[in-house]
């Protein structure tokens, strides 16, 4: 990432504890698998400033430049910890006297948050005229935290193609109180103090039994309804592992077609999603 890259990304200010570690002695220049070396000894630092791709952080460890890194951020007043992996990309001595010890400033470039590609989730939010990302997301929270605005409700989908083309849907229970017999992309309710990556592998989990790992974000919206506005973010999804079985909130799951899926009684909010995926490249 260059300086002109750094900087073309607003910075967030931040004062969270981080933990970390190099994938090998910093004396030697060994390229090997980072797991290899998972029980490396780790140092503490704390964040400055974040931004779309990174993260700088004050810490007594000095560094070199190109140094690949295995984090873990501790959430403040929280047990949750942010796994993450990155590089070194720029290292300053920070101002000290000569009664403190020598702390550094690291510019971090992060690749990777609890398993999904960083550059992949960067996107423009026309709403608030910002960039984001799933670093961003994970630490700062929703746009609605970051801008004290509280949504009536946030509702994650998550479109999944098997290798044949065809989407996952599910259909709603006929009990359902909301849209019965309605088809839909599977998610849910994002929990208050949840991230958007841990509801949507939960409600993934909760509904039809798979793990997936979020791709990139495909859209966002906000479907206004007169006891209040839902505020939809739709991803494009990868399956882990898991074979489909749908909960009891749906009766039936099938793998549709983009010309099936506009055929199906689908639930509002999602009809302007299918055309959207439809526009895409073969």
């Amino acid at each position: 990432m260059t300086t002109i890259e750094q900087r073309k990304h607003l910075r967030y200010e931040t004062d969270v504890k981080v933990k970390f570690y190099v994938p090998y002695d910093f004396k030697t220049e060994v390229d090997f698998s980072l797991a290899e070396k998972i029980t490396a000894e780790k140092y503490i630092g704390y964040s400055k400033n974040i931004s779309v791709f990174g993260l700088c952080i004050e810490s007594n460890k000095e560094l070199k430049v190109g140094d690949h890194l295995w984090l873990e951020l501790h959430m403040p007043d929280s047990p949750e910890i942010v796994y993450m992996q990155g590089i070194t990309r720029w290292v300053q001595l920070s101002v000290v006297t000569p009664e403190s010890p020598k702390m550094f400033l690291l510019g971090i470039e992060v690749d990777v948050v609890d398993g999904v590609d960083v550059e992949k989730t960067v996107y423009y939010d026309q709403k608030y005229g910002v960039f984001w990302s799933e670093l961003l997301e994970r630490i700062l929270g929703s746009f609605a935290q970051l801008h004290k605005k509280k949504p009536t409700q946030v509702v994650l989908r998550g479109i999944l193609k098997d290798n044949t083309g065809c989407y996952l849907m599910v259909k709603r229970s006929h009990e359902s109180k909301t849209w019965p017999s309605k088809w839909e992309f599977p998610g849910g309710k994002v929990e208050p103090g949840e991230h958007t990556t841990s509801a949507l592998k939960r409600e993934f989990h909760e509904e039809v039994a798979l793990e997936v790992a979020p791709l990139q974000r495909f859209m966002d919206f906000t479907y206004e309804r007169p006891q209040g506005n839902v505020e939809y973010k739709i991803f494009l999804v990868e399956k882990v592992s898991g074979e489909v079985a749908i909960s009891a909130e749906h009766d039936e799951f099938g793998w549709f077609s983009i010309e099936e899926m506009m055929k199906l009684d689908v639930s509002p909010p999602l009809v302007d999603v299918i055309e959207r995926l439809g526009a895409l490249p073969a």
